[in-house]
């Protein structure tokens, strides 16, 4: 874990050095500042890699520990970054400070005079938290990388396949999403004319055995598909209903996959 440390006092900024390895040692990356000022122009500089824990004293010299901290937050706010623990290092414990501080956008603070456990334990909770948050992150991205490849399968794949919404048993079938083979297999030369919106003039008996057969709890449908439209019924196509998303109470959403007979 990489972690800067913002101290003026030179004595006091050397101590922190060695109190923040002193139960663990080599286990923590440390740099040091003397000002608020050097951070802001390292973080513009991007020269060095970025820390994930600020050790900050509140009474800076020129800008302040406070108003370094809001600068901090300000610099991570376009998202493209892992947000980082900032723990500010104060005399004055009061409520009003500490709120203050909160408010800045800290994550923790500890008293003066510095009590080495108490600086462990913060940095092991700061150490923790970070970890969970990066899992989160990680495992986030790698969902949102898995969604989209199934999209762009789906939107790119050469059969015709839609999503519909499980609706009511007059209307149980409503299409939602049609992928690029759906909307080239009706918008064909061989069948100008046609429109998505009559693949829903569902066939009346062919809606009552699809909302038989899901309010049965059968996970898949299968059968021709039978629409009130003679021009989509000279297709002759098979579909096949499979569920993609499921509450509690009654399925919600099923993938439709519709392939024209050979």
């Amino acid at each position: 874990m990489k972690i800067w440390i913002v101290e003026d006092n030179t004595p006091t900024r050397m101590l922190m050095r060695t109190l923040v390895n002193s139960a663990a040692p080599g286990k923590y990356d440390c740099s040091d500042f003397s000002s608020a000022e050097d951070v802001i122009k390292a973080l513009q500089e991007g020269t060095r890699s970025k820390p994930q824990v600020y050790l900050v004293d509140l009474n800076l010299p020129g800008m302040s520990g406070f108003d370094l901290c809001q600068q901090i937050r300000m610099h991570y706010s376009d998202g493209s970054d892992f947000l980082p623990y900032i723990i500010i290092c104060t005399a004055d414990s009061s409520s009003e400070v500490l709120t203050q501080l909160l408010g800045a956008g800290a994550n923790d603070y500890f008293v003066k005079p510095v009590h080495a456990k108490m600086l462990q334990i913060r940095l092991q909770v700061a150490e923790q938290l970070i970890t969970q948050a990066q899992y989160k992150a990680a495992t986030q991205a790698s969902s949102e990388y898995l969604n989209s490849l199934v999209t762009y399968a789906v939107t790119n794949a050469p059969v015709p396949m839609a999503v519909v919404e499980i609706g009511t048993a007059d209307k149980p079938l409503q299409l939602a999403f049609a992928n690029t083979g759906m909307q080239h297999l009706f918008y064909s030369e061989a069948h100008a004319g046609t429109s998505l919106a009559e693949l829903q003039s569902w066939n009346a008996e062919f809606t009552s055995g699809v909302w038989i057969s899901l309010s049965r709890g059968e996970q898949v449908f299968q059968g021709p598909l039978v629409t009130d439209s003679p021009e989509l019924n000279s297709f002759n196509l098979n579909l096949s209903i499979y569920p993609v998303a499921t509450e509690e109470s009654s399925p919600t959403h099923y993938l439709v996959i519709e392939e024209a007979r050979v």
